[in-house]
């Protein structure tokens, strides 16, 4: 058994409104950095398109622990996977969202899941 985040409908949809937010706000900078080319508006844009980035990753790795709690997938892990669940950590509590740690089965095989789909 491995502790893995607990994603519940409820948190997966904050979690995707909260990156559409972000993206919205990387699209409105690069729009105004191409209308008015200032360092500053450059900088606004390039700040705004890293996080972006960096709530998308956090989100693919909260849908797959989604669909993992869910038995859509069988958990794999994977390398530098803390990193991800580090960041879904800070970004949970950034959004005062409970943190509950759940128990989740991992595949003995990596074919676990796709097999019963065929």
């Amino acid at each position: 058994m491995y502790q893995t985040i607990a994603i519940t409908t409820v948190t997966m949809k904050r979690l995707l409104n909260y990156q559409r937010v972000a993206e919205r706000e990387a699209n409105a900078a690069a729009r105004l950095q191409w209308r008015q080319m200032t360092p500053e508006n450059m900088q606004r844009f390039e700040t705004a398109r890293k996080r972006s980035e960096r709530l998308s990753a956090i989100v693919v790795y909260a849908g797959f622990l989604f669909r993992v709690q869910n038995r859509l997938v069988a958990y794999t892990a994977f390398p530098d996977e803390y990193l991800l669940h580090n960041e879904l950590v800070n970004l949970l509590n950034e959004l005062r969202i409970p943190l509950k740690m759940i128990a989740t089965e991992i595949a003995e095989d990596h074919t676990g899941c796709l097999d019963a789909e065929r």
